[in-house]
């Protein structure tokens, strides 16, 4: 796979500050048992029906999700009144087609084991190298993106924003782990860049579940 770096960054630097996009992941639902079921192709077709789900409505991993994007928007208020419009559009079709939509973090008793990854180069390749990391996603969240104009400026913001983020109460200890921007390569040479973060991620993780998992006087 070949990161075409030059056009991202020149994206970067042409973009504006504080415009906003929201996306939105729904779990695909039958409505009488409310379990997930597997129609992310059959919705998809029917939103690309749709003069403005056609272009906003995508998948994401699994074949019981779908998701919806707002677009750009100049402020939070644009963003939100796109998105309304879509989410209004989106749960009338798969009330038509006789299914449910659900906005939940995760499914309260699927087994990830049952879900199927979406037949999708990027997705596929995921499935492959990630294996069970990838299958056991199966998450369902709102997602914000705020504009930031320059790449240099947004990959900054990305690793401070957990450093000067308020704390939450009680007594919790915050975690901040700055890694290597894995995108400073080009092309193919950047790839195991990024090998080597997702790498050095799962052995943080791992320490991190064996610390949190032992018993206080242990610690």
């Amino acid at each position: 796979m070949t990161l075409d770096l030059d056009g991202a960054r020149e994206r970067f630097e042409s973009s504006t500050d504080f415009t906003v996009g929201l996306e939105e992941e729904f779990a695909i639902l039958d409505p009488e048992t409310l379990e997930l079921a597997h129609r992310y192709e059959d919705v998809k077709a029917e939103c690309d029906e749709d003069e403005v789900l056609g272009e906003s409505a995508a998948g994401e991993l699994i074949a019981s999700e779908v998701e919806i994007r707002s677009g750009r928007g100049e402020t939070f208020a644009d963003a939100v009144a796109a998105q309304a419009e879509r989410r209004e559009r989106l749960f009338a079709l798969v009330d038509r087609m006789g299914l449910a939509l659900g906005a939940m973090g995760t499914h309260p008793w699927a087994n990830y084991l049952d879900q199927r990854i979406i037949d999708t180069p990027h997705y596929t390749r995921l499935r492959e190298e990630l294996g069970y990391v990838a299958q056991r996603n199966n998450t369902w969240s709102l997602h914000v993106h705020v504009g930031v104009r320059g790449a240099d400026r947004a990959i900054a913001v990305c690793d401070r924003v957990r450093e000067i983020c308020p704390g939450f109460p009680g007594r919790s200890e915050p975690l901040h782990w700055s890694v290597p921007d894995p995108a400073a390569g080009s092309g193919d040479a950047s790839y195991p860049a990024f090998q080597r973060v997702a790498a050095d991620l799962h052995s943080r993780v791992g320490f991190l579940i064996q610390r949190i998992t032992r018993p206080a006087a242990a610690r």
